[in-house]
């Protein structure tokens, strides 16, 4: 059994105890009232982990279960939660790498990180990924269902859903997971239209509550004139499969489509490198039409920041250019677009006019 299989499968019953001996579990707790079940039942819905991996060799070192739990277990484990599981990645070291150096010694340690396991003798570490693994099949159908695109995804690739920090997949179509508790397929029973709609609440309770305050503030700020946004929430931007407009280092307003966001590791005030968006357009590549890779890279940035004035930005928050209004940008860029089609076809055409690109001039 290798080590992640070790380590995904949990039982407070089985494997090696080397802090107290305690049966606390540390599960979050939600909101009453929303469940159909008692906060003692609902609580049991998400489970926490913590796994510590040496940085040195990737080995696995142990887990501390629950978010206030210290015990470190070293050994194969063996009930998995009914819903939802929170696993944070902490990489561990004794002697600081080189990158420790690029922020405060005080901060050596990340915060995220339980401080009690220093004791273990292991003085530097960072958390490398938060993820949620989806445990309720019908959880999982359900997004399934409601979200069609999200390249890189685990939700359609594998059996186990992960969904890593910060939930983007969760976040990006949360209204349309609350709706969807009100438009299941006619060939749901009620019994597992109930059950479902439970699980659902039990994901956007935990989302609202990791969430809530952080999202709220950062919308707010997509709704300012002129709309801003923080370098921390820039994936909030970024939908796969929405249209995103950008300026090239030569030549005029160009058009592509969302894939997804890489963003960097991000540990205490230090950020290891910017941003990347990645999408696609349609180019002509001599014979046939296809999709064209886009990569774009976004600087980090403090504070606020005007979504227009991003290296990218999505086309919903384009700023009229003198009299020229998002509409009628539109209609430039779909008759460009047509107009390059046309000329792409096995035919002999003729084109007066301004060239796209710089420097610019009448052919």
């Amino acid at each position: 059994m290798g080590t992640e299989d070790a380590v995904e499968n949990m039982s407070m019953n089985d494997g090696e105890n080397l802090g107290s001996q305690t049966t606390d579990i540390g599960h979050r707790t939600v909101y009453e009232g929303l469940l159909n079940t008692s906060v003692e039942d609902a609580n049991n819905y998400v489970t926490y982990r913590t796994d510590y991996l040496n940085l040195a060799d990737d080995s696995f070192i142990g887990s501390i279960i629950g978010s206030s739990s210290t015990d470190i277990y070293t050994s194969p484990l063996s009930t998995a939660p009914d819903v939802l599981e929170i696993v944070t990645t902490v990489m561990v070291t004794k002697a600081s790498p080189a990158f420790f150096k690029k922020f405060k010694e005080e901060n050596r340690i990340d915060t995220r990180i339980q401080q009690d396991f220093v004791v273990q003798g292991f003085e530097f570490g960072y958390v490398k990924k938060v993820e949620m693994i989806v445990h309720s099949q019908k959880l999982v159908d359900a997004l399934r269902a409601i979200i069609e695109y999200y390249p890189g995804s685990s939700l359609f690739a594998t059996d186990q859903v992960k969904i890593n920090e910060p939930f983007a997949e969760i976040l990006h179509y949360r209204d349309e997971i609350e709706a969807y508790k009100n438009h299941h397929p006619p060939t749901h029973s009620p019994d597992y239209i109930e059950a479902t709609n439970q699980h659902i609440d039990i994901l956007l309770l935990y989302i609202d509550q990791r969430y809530g305050k952080e999202l709220e503030a950062e919308r707010q700020r997509h709704r300012k004139s002129p709309p801003t946004c923080t370098y921390q929430m820039l994936w909030l931007l970024f939908k796969p499969g929405e249209l995103c407009y950008y300026y090239p280092a030569v030549g005029q307003l160009q058009a592509i489509i969302t894939k997804n966001l890489k963003t960097p590791l991000q540990i205490g005030e230090y950020v290891a490198g910017s941003t990347h968006l990645f999408g696609w357009s349609v180019s002509y590549g001599g014979k046939t039409f296809g999709r064209e890779p886009f990569d774009k890279a976004i600087s980090n940035f403090v504070g606020e920041k005007e979504i227009a004035t991003l290296e990218c930005y999505p086309a919903r928050y384009f700023v009229q250019h003198g009299s020229i209004t998002h509409a009628q940008m539109q209609e430039r860029l779909i008759a460009r677009g047509r107009k390059y089609w046309e000329m792409a076809k096995p035919t002999y055409s003729d084109y007066r006019g301004t060239t796209a690109y710089f420097p610019y001039r009448q052919v």
